[in-house]
């Protein structure tokens, strides 16, 4: 798990495990950690990503699950793009 630190957000990106962790359960726990981090560092919000591909518009839905496992919750949010 890659974890970029700003302020008010803990935002992790690149999420893997492998066969071998993925037995012993060490993404949930990496995942404990990087939120008892943000708690401690006063981050308001663990963010972990999109859960879309095609450019948002199909849901992963594996990814999707896997991350309300963690708690996590979808948010949709509108983007915008400027063109000069």
């Amino acid at each position: 798990v890659v974890v970029y630190w700003s302020d008010p957000v803990a935002h992790t990106q690149y999420i893997a495990v492998s066969e071998r962790g993925r037995a012993a359960r060490a993404l949930p726990a990496v995942i404990r950690h990087v939120a008892d981090e943000a708690i401690q560092r006063h981050c308001r919000y663990l963010d972990f990503g999109i859960s879309t591909e095609d450019h948002g518009r199909r849901l992963n839905r594996g990814l999707a699950e896997q991350k309300n496992r963690f708690g996590a919750r979808g948010v949709a949010y509108n983007t915008y793009e400027l063109i000069f």
